[in-house]
């Protein structure tokens, strides 16, 4: 992550060279694996690098409001314990991988950026509790964005490219903001 977003240039890389320490920052540790990397708004320049996907126990990757460009790669389906993913207010694009949309994941923040499709129509949705996909380039359907998500609790839809009708049964939703 530190070299493919340019990490010699961000706002706060303190202990990223490893060297003698075990923090560093916007990492939390838990024993000898990373559980969260939190860089929101820390100047990262580039992409998510496929070895994200090395951190099969990370929980939380939070990299808002940086200048991240390209796709999610494929690799981050291997991050199995992955319950949080905010992307929101970058450059990003392409497909919303489907395997993010595990039991684990409850909240998908990819909003402000240009991705152009997600497929929501799969039985893992069920465990999504705060959605926010607006503005982006999301196309289709609107009632494919409506599966059945009863611990939904914020969903985001707005400033896209999706077309039809909004389904009539959202009180199926326990959410407090549509």
């Amino acid at each position: 992550l530190y070299s493919s977003t340019s990490g010699d240039f961000w706002l706060n890389n303190t202990n990223w060279n490893f060297e003698g320490n075990d923090t560093a920052f916007g990492l939390t540790f838990n024993a000898d694996s990373i559980r969260k990397i939190s860089l929101a708004g820390n100047g990262l320049l580039g992409t998510i690098p496929p070895e994200i996907g090395n951190l099969t126990y990370l929980t939380s990757l939070d990299l808002k409001r940086n200048n991240l460009t390209g796709t999610i790669p494929q690799e981050i389906c291997n991050c199995k314990m992955l319950s949080e993913l905010v992307l929101t207010q970058n450059r990003m694009f392409g497909t919303i991988p489907q395997c993010l949309l595990s039991p684990y994941l409850r909240t998908l923040i990819v909003d402000q950026n240009s991705f152009t499709s997600i497929n929501l129509k799969v039985n893992w949705t069920l465990s999504l509790g705060w959605v926010f996909l607006n503005g982006n380039q999301l196309g289709g359907n609107a009632s494919d964005y409506f599966p059945d998500m009863p611990n939904l609790k914020a969903y985001f839809l707005g400033n896209n490219n999706i077309v039809g009708t909004i389904p009539d049964n959202l009180d199926r939703y326990n959410a407090t903001s549509l």
